[in-house]
């Protein structure tokens, strides 16, 4: 089932994701963004603009994948950039954790 999208929620979103890419790149070059936490925001970034531009990509994934509906798949790929983002907060908390112990000693 393929569903097309409107236009012009397409060009809102594709305005939206640009200025989210363009957001994200400007805190990295004022510094207040890591350039490791970058990749992982600006992977989900062009992520986003790919499905934007290419709305039959989510209809292509749940045919590969075999998931019936085209929403169930979309909610799969926003958990697994929840997943990713989670896990890189933790990594760095972990680090910051281990610091503070041997700080403490």
């Amino acid at each position: 089932m393929v569903i097309s999208m409107d236009s012009q929620l397409q060009i809102i979103l594709l305005i939206a994701t640009i200025g989210f890419l363009v957001y994200i790149i400007n805190m990295v070059r004022n510094k207040k963004l890591e350039l490791r936490y970058m990749l992982i925001w600006l992977f989900t970034g062009v992520s986003l603009l790919l499905i934007t531009i290419l709305p039959g990509a989510v209809a292509l994934i749940s045919k590969l994948l075999h998931i019936k509906e085209d929403v169930n798949t979309l909610f799969l790929v926003i958990i697994f950039f929840l997943i990713l983002i989670i896990f890189s907060i933790t990594k760095e908390v972990s680090k910051w954790y281990i610091r503070i112990g041997t700080l403490i000693q």
